[in-house]
């Protein structure tokens, strides 16, 4: 989804989550993150989480 303002340009991306991660459930599993106030709850399923990136070091990588 794109929006614009008179001074800038937002765009919100989703993530289509059942081909990379296969998960067992039969459900679509769609993932966005960020700008979470855009979502009306109740209309579709929801779940917040709180994911934090690895940092790849280095060392971590010729591990």
């Amino acid at each position: 989804m794109l929006t614009s303002t008179a001074n800038s340009i937002q765009v919100l991306v989703s993530y289509y989550m059942n081909r990379p991660q296969r998960p067992a459930a039969a459900e679509t599993l769609v993932v966005t993150p960020g700008d979470a106030d855009r979502v009306v709850v109740g209309r579709v399923p929801t779940a917040r989480m709180s994911y934090q990136h690895p940092v790849h070091t280095p060392q971590l990588v010729a591990e």
